[in-house]
């Protein structure tokens, strides 16, 4: 096509590098100190360190040479490292000759990278943290309730980069009574499309004790015919199907306690190991005699909990107004 930037990797090298990306958190330990000390000892480059298991593969036999030194001459690669082969970052960036920002966040998930392009738009690529992840985050995007999914690879997520802010960097200015019925409104009407769905959200973080939010707000622009703003969830890593019900996967078990009081309370008191597997296995037993919507409720008491920590740093005011809209949102 005329103007088109074509690939520089053909389909079989592509889909050696899409599998060395997939093998990544499967890495043998030994794996991972070899790679250690081909980055320190000025073997590998540090950009490339996730594709130095392509060293002893590569025996020249690649069409185009070997493939990882191949990898040494492209920018793209020193500039974006493994993300650039996500296949939405790759058709953007080599199939398009776009140059787009990148900068990484994360904290308890691992290195989230997040792009953003000249139009505006943005995509964030972030490594799973439960195996039905990437299936919640897919039926909240179509919902319209989570970041739109784009394909991806095994272990990772690809999803648009969602507009708009944190509730809890709105200024006090913008905190008016109206906006802040409508977000509690928008709030509570996603967590029960969630839950019509089976989904347990499990962390409808408005505010943790550190001014973090789940929920994002992009506010309506002047003139725009509805005055409501858009609201999303994101980060579904301790988010838990119920399809299942009460049959749950001790990984589910553990999403879902994980979340309350009496773990992290625990967790302080360095519960692990053999302790940490009796405790799952009595929480366990606990939820098989719970009912869905006991269940379900955590996420209300989550939301609640965490408009307390909001109005602890954006004032008393804001909990009426919010209330009152999330209740109507979320009446069954």
């Amino acid at each position: 096509m005329k103007g088109m930037i074509m690939p520089d990797y053909n389909t079989e090298e592509l889909g050696r590098l899409e599998s060395v990306i997939e093998g990544l958190c499967l890495l043998p330990d030994e794996v991972i100190r070899e790679t250690g000390r081909a980055v320190e000892t000025g073997q590998c480059p540090p950009h490339l360190a996730p594709f130095w298991t392509l060293v002893s593969a590569d025996a020249g036999n690649c069409l185009d040479g070997p493939l990882f030194r191949k990898l040494e001459t492209d920018w793209r690669v020193a500039e974006y490292s493994f993300y650039s082969f996500f296949p939405p970052v790759y058709a953007r960036i080599y199939h398009q000759g776009e140059r787009p920002q990148i900068w990484f966040d994360g904290r308890t998930r691992g290195r989230v990278a997040l792009f953003r392009f000249a139009n505006g738009e943005g995509l964030v690529v972030k490594p799973l943290q439960n195996r039905r992840e990437a299936e919640i985050a897919q039926r909240a995007g179509e919902a319209g309730v989570g970041p739109r999914q784009f394909p991806s690879l095994d272990g990772f997520l690809v999803e648009e980069l969602v507009q708009g802010r944190f509730f809890t960097d709105l200024s006090t200015a913008e905190l008016q009574d109206d906006l802040l019925h409508r977000v509690g409104l928008r709030l509570g009407s996603m967590l029960l499309a969630l839950h019509n769905a089976g989904t347990c959200y499990n962390d409808a973080t408005v505010s943790d004790p550190e001014g973090r939010s789940h929920l994002l707000v992009r506010l309506p622009t002047a003139g725009q015919a509805d005055p409501s703003p858009d609201c999303r969830l994101i980060d579904f890593g301790v988010s838990v199907l119920l399809d299942r019900f009460p049959d749950l996967e001790m990984e589910e078990v553990f999403n879902l306690v994980r979340t309350t009081p009496e773990y992290r309370l625990a967790s302080r008191l360095g519960l692990g190991g053999s302790e940490l597997g009796r405790f799952l296995a009595q929480y366990r037993q606990r939820l098989s005699s719970a009912s869905r919507d006991e269940i379900l409720a955590r996420d209300l008491r989550i939301a609640e909990e965490g408009l307390r920590e909001a109005a602890a740093r954006m004032g008393a005011g804001i909990i009426g107004p919010f209330q009152e809209g999330f209740a109507e949102g979320n009446d069954r």
